[in-house]
């Protein structure tokens, strides 16, 4: 049994330093040790029964710093990982070959995840997702454009839950506006603004209860893009709202480009303001609030959506926290 106070070698982080810097380093102030040895804080050495599962972050460190994972490091680290109950596990070592990525990978989703958004442009126009957070750190960017074919990846840290829409025929002559969607934020970035209705929303809640992220398309605030979300987790299912409810949406219901177009279709409360099709006053229960013709109108076209505020709860999906998300607009 050795004390805790034997050498060690140090990998030293500071993520997101000054000028937008991370600053990392290797320290040998405290001495030089040898792999697979790590130590219980409180005292005693635990040797091999306890960590079968080394870091090795010099061999590799261009490879970590190329992912997310790295964000497990996302302290001032001199770091010894705590890995079950109150004894301790893995030290960071610098000696040996790691093992594969995908091992690590596990380890490192197992502590801190991020999930990998891949939001994808399948019309054929381009088009400017953005994103709203309702709690967690804010997804970056809050806006983008992504043309024809094109795609763009995004990391948000769990927990966090929030939103992913689309804005089209987008046009910025000192001022950024889009007839569908807009935020009205006069930017690309909406920066903390949400969809002007109607908007077809993708709702995530990522580490959620039981270990679950939840997500869902909402029609709710009406309809402007199909768009679908695809999990990599095992066993989680995709959802989508495939087809273009603007063809065929109702005159009372129909948003309108200059040319006469169908650019988008507001739900009935978005429309009427009207208790029974919002779900509120005499009408704010599920037992109250029962689907319209135009909600079930949306439901018959995209029966995997939320239609209205009481729909049905096979709305909303699961998948066990750590995958990542492909998001598509028009699949």
């Amino acid at each position: 049994m050795e004390p805790c106070n034997t050498p060690t070698s140090l990998v030293e982080f500071t993520l997101g330093g000054s000028n937008g810097q991370d600053f990392y380093d290797i320290s040998l102030v405290d001495g030089f040790n040898l792999p697979r040895s790590a130590c219980d804080p409180t005292g005693p050495i635990v040797r091999q029964q306890l960590v079968q599962l080394i870091l090795i972050m010099v061999v590799q460190m261009n490879w970590l710093l190329k992912t997310q994972m790295v964000e497990l490091l996302a302290v001032k680290a001199r770091v010894l990982l705590l890995i079950s109950h109150n004894i301790v596990a893995l030290a960071l070592i610098i000696h040996q070959p790691l093992a594969s990525p995908q091992i690590t990978r596990r380890i490192l989703r197992d502590s801190v995840h991020s999930a990998v958004f891949t939001v994808k442009n399948n019309c054929p126009y381009t088009i400017w997702p953005a994103t709203l957070t309702g709690s967690g750190g804010p997804a970056q960017p809050t806006g983008f454009e992504l043309a024809p074919q094109a795609s763009k990846t995004l990391n948000i840290p769990s927990p966090w839950s929030g939103r992913f829409w689309a804005r089209f025929q987008c046009s910025n002559s000192g001022k950024f506006t889009c007839l569908s969607g807009d935020c009205n934020s006069g930017q690309i970035e909406c920066n903390g603004a949400g969809a002007i209705p109607p908007a077809s929303l993708v709702e995530f809640t990522l580490g959620g209860s039981n270990g679950q992220d939840f997500y869902d398309i909402s029609l709710v605030d009406g309809f402007n893009l199909p768009v679908s979300v695809r999990p990599d987790g095992p066993n989680c299912p995709t959802t989508a709202c495939p087809a273009d409810i603007n063809n065929g949406c109702p005159n009372e219901l129909a948003v309108r480009d200059p040319n006469g177009g169908v650019i988008g279709c507001k739900s009935a409360c978005v429309a009427f303001n009207q208790p029974q099709y919002c779900c509120t006053g005499a009408y704010n229960t599920p037992d109250t609030c029962k689907p319209s013709n135009y909600s079930q109108n949306f439901k018959r076209q995209c029966p995997q959506a939320y239609s209205y505020a009481y729909d049905d709860k096979s709305s909303t999906f699961t998948c066990p926290t750590g995958g990542n998300y492909v998001i598509t607009f028009c699949p």
